[in-house]
């Protein structure tokens, strides 16, 4: 398959101004730096920027702004559209064909990702102009350039058109979708959504249709202040706390509010990494934060509700469920984590690792608020306990099987 390693945008200003696409926000970022990331993101080694006599100190602001952020890691060039040269901008792309488009589009990776593969699995992409169409009949503004045919740009740059046989191609993924943005409406269209699109990352039940449907919400909030995902995951910290007190405090009224602010630590948990995706600010390290996060707020709560039992119904029927659990809890990190390291990665390919997903999404906290409501939150205890023991037990069975059968992971 033919890679594009290099796309062309145009920025030419909108009805409401070129400012509506530079400076305005888009769900956290400018459109045009939310462009350049999403084609970044689709593999996009090298953009060049055509501007109109965008004024001098603007564009000095805007080199220096994406210099000094981590997140353009792609090579940018910007060129004056009345000094354009086709002989310095041929040299970016040599023999591979190249993406067309407009400053004040928006779209996702997805849609950048499917239509450069579609395209280029197409035998004629190397000879005709490919136009990503929005519906059957209706072009949108990205296109894909044969290799070797920058003098379609300089025509496109000079008249406004292509006049070269241009090939349609609609992708019929649901989700597919391209805005343009020429007006302030359109804008706030576009980030809602954007907002509805980053919903659909979640893929855990109670994640996509209950957890989700609050955090997008406060999400939209969040990537309009200099807050990073990884405050947001420390800061979950503060309601597992708050969880493990009530629980801990004993009484059946007390439970319930454990219960209602463990369940606001699983939305919370999904609104670090709504922000981390709309800024494009995903890492290693703060997936591994959120992963002992999460563990250090399971801690608080299990905690908790081992002392609210054992103030209610003394010490003997909360120790011992509660060790019970300490031990399996401790088998399982090991079973999962060694020697392999990361979650579960060992397991990989086997039903044992969508089931290790499953209880890391953290979907048995609405199992532990169901019980506080039933005022049964010792039941909870034992069953946590006998179950834990009971999937490090399975767990130690799939992983004996995995070696003798000689299918250990190999990353």
């Amino acid at each position: 398959m033919i890679s594009v390693q290099l796309a062309v945008v145009i920025l030419s200003p909108p009805e409401d101004g070129c400012g509506l696409i530079l400076d305005k926000d888009l769900a956290g970022l400018s459109p045009l730096k939310r462009l350049l990331l999403t084609l970044q993101g689709a593999g996009v080694k090298e953009i060049l920027i055509i501007h109109k006599d965008l004024d001098e100190l603007k564009l000095n602001s805007l080199k220096n702004e994406y210099a000094s952020d981590s997140r353009v890691r792609c090579k940018l060039h910007w060129q004056n559209k009345k000094d354009f040269s086709k002989h310095y901008s041929s040299e970016l792309t040599g023999s591979q064909p190249f993406l067309l488009t407009h400053g004040n589009i928006v779209t996702t990776e997805k849609v950048i990702e499917n239509f450069v593969k579609t395209a280029t699995n197409d035998s004629t992409c190397t000879k005709s102009v490919l136009t990503l169409l929005r519906a059957p009949e209706q072009a949108s503004r990205i296109c894909l350039i044969p290799p070797d045919n920058f003098n379609l740009l300089e025509q496109y740059i000079q008249k406004g058109v292509i006049e070269s046989d241009a090939k349609g191609m609609f992708l019929s993924d649901p989700d597919f979708l391209v805005w343009e943005i020429n007006t302030c409406s359109d804008l706030r269209d576009a980030e809602n959504w954007i907002l509805k699109q980053y919903r659909k990352h979640h893929s855990q039940f109670m994640d996509k249709w209950f957890n989700s449907i609050f955090s997008i919400q406060l999400s939209k909030i969040f990537v309009k202040t200099p807050v990073t995902p990884n405050q947001l995951t420390v800061f979950g910290l503060v309601f597992g706390l708050v969880s493990g007190w009530f629980f801990a405090r004993g009484s059946y009224w007390n439970g319930v509010c454990g219960g209602i602010f463990l369940a606001i630590t699983a939305v919370w948990d999904c609104c670090d990494g709504d922000v981390a995706r709309l800024k494009y600010m995903q890492s290693d390290f703060g997936d591994t934060l959120d992963t002992w996060c999460d563990n250090l707020i399971n801690l608080f709560a299990f905690t908790g509700i081992m002392l609210g039992v054992s103030r209610d119904q003394g010490i003997h029927q909360a120790l011992i469920p509660f060790f019970i659990l300490l031990l399996g809890a401790a088998l399982i990190l090991v079973l999962i984590y060694y020697p392999k390291g990361g979650k579960g990665v060992f397991f990989k390919g086997t039903k044992a690792f969508a089931v290790i997903e499953v209880l890391a999404s953290r979907n048995f906290i609405y199992i532990i608020l169901l019980f506080a409501v039933m005022g049964r939150l010792d039941f909870f205890l034992w069953l946590a306990g006998y179950g834990s023991m009971a999937f490090a037990l399975w767990l130690y069975i799939v992983k004996q099987k995995i070696k003798r059968a000689g299918l250990t992971f190999k990353s």
